[in-house]
């Protein structure tokens, strides 16, 4: 059976929202995880600073790829907005997420 597009604007608004929610998730985990390697470095005697450090720079790679991915999330958010409006008309159900339109401008200028 084929997709109708009632269907398939319904689903991509569920699954956008969620997708959104799961790297914001992925984010606060890799930055607590990160928190703790930090505070384990400190208040550890024990610890290998060394091998945590190393520890430290692959988080922080996994963090900025994580922030990346959100950024491209976003811009995903805004041009499937945009196909929709073009299709079905404007709709008011789809909040910015308090972003405000020079934030949303920035973004669409990295896009």
């Amino acid at each position: 059976m084929a997709l109708t597009l009632p269907a398939a604007v319904a689903r991509l608004s569920r699954e956008v929202i969620e997708t959104e929610e799961l790297i914001a998730r992925a984010l606060a985990a890799a930055a607590a995880t990160t928190a703790t390697v930090a505070q384990a470095q400190v208040e550890v005697a024990e610890a290998p600073k060394g091998a945590a450090q190393h520890a430290l720079i692959r988080l922080q790679k996994v963090t900025a790829s994580l922030v990346a991915a959100q950024s491209d999330m976003l811009r995903t958010h805004m041009q499937l907005r945009d196909i929709g409006r073009e299709i079905m008309g404007p709709e008011e159900d789809c909040p910015d997420n308090g972003f405000t339109s020079a934030e949303l401008s920035d973004a669409r200028k990295v896009a």
